[in-house]
């Protein structure tokens, strides 16, 4: 693990599971230090979406963790209408949760 934390700089928690960031305490209590974590969400219309308080959630907890940051892996027509269509024009609604929660909580 000491070689591990020594060379990798970031590791995306790309998690499509139901848990998403809080799944970085299985790495932690592996010996991977907090720094090179990044919480994800999954924004994208499917039926493994992560919704908007779970987003806010994850990020309160990657804070509280000290985790390198937070990312969702689709940017632009998350949340899209009824969960399941696309927007035509990007609406960021996931990075937008992701920002807002950072912006209340960070220090705190």
């Amino acid at each position: 693990m000491k070689a591990f934390n020594e060379h990798v700089d970031t590791v995306e928690l790309q998690d499509y599971s139901s848990g998403n960031t809080p799944n970085a305490t299985v790495w932690i209590q592996a010996g991977v230090k907090a720094a090179i974590l990044m919480g994800g969400v999954c924004t994208e219309n499917s039926r493994v979406q992560t919704g908007i308080e779970n987003i806010a959630a994850a990020t309160v907890f990657a804070l509280k963790s000290e985790l390198r940051g937070m990312f969702s892996w689709r940017l632009d027509n998350d949340h899209g209408q009824q969960g399941q269509k696309e927007d035509i024009e990007p609406i960021f609604t996931g990075a937008k949760a992701i920002y807002d929660t950072v912006q209340t909580h960070r220090n705190g």
